[in-house]
């Protein structure tokens, strides 16, 4: 990653990561565009990510990280259920089969980018956004 960040550097060039890692994203990228079944389902600067995730989906793969202070062999937080067959896509929201938070809106309708609080800067795609307190009502 060092090498990776020093040729950028030297080269004043862009790197796009892809990676379920959200640790290594914190890292070293600037922006991060969350992907879910093909789909951009959040995306903002990094910073405003890591604060203020609105996507379910974004929560999950950060509850799904290993840390650090885990015992060796310790097994790792798993995303229930499976990803969509993308030749046959649910109707609604990719995610609504593995979400915690579905309701019958999310079964239904496929929610758009929108902006989190008015920031045109994150925008983030579902139906109850998560806050403070986990989903929306």
């Amino acid at each position: 990653m060092s090498l990776l960040r020093r040729i950028q550097k030297e080269r004043n060039m862009a790197v796009i990561f892809i990676s379920h890692n959200l640790g290594i994203i914190a890292g070293h990228a600037d922006d991060v565009a969350v992907m879910y079944a093909g789909q951009i389902v959040e995306h903002c600067e990094t910073h405003e990510l890591l604060n203020n995730m609105r996507m379910p989906y974004t929560e999950v793969l950060k509850d799904s990280a290993p840390e650090l202070s885990a015992r060796p062999h310790s097994r790792l937080a798993a995303i229930p259920g499976l990803p969509p067959n993308l030749m046959d896509v649910p109707q609604g929201c990719r995610f609504h089969q593995r979400c915690r938070y579905v309701r019958h809106k999310c079964k239904t309708a496929m929610p758009t980018l929108t902006a989190a609080d008015g920031n045109d800067g994150h925008l983030y795609a579902c139906w109850y956004p998560l806050t403070d307190q986990g989903a929306t009502a």
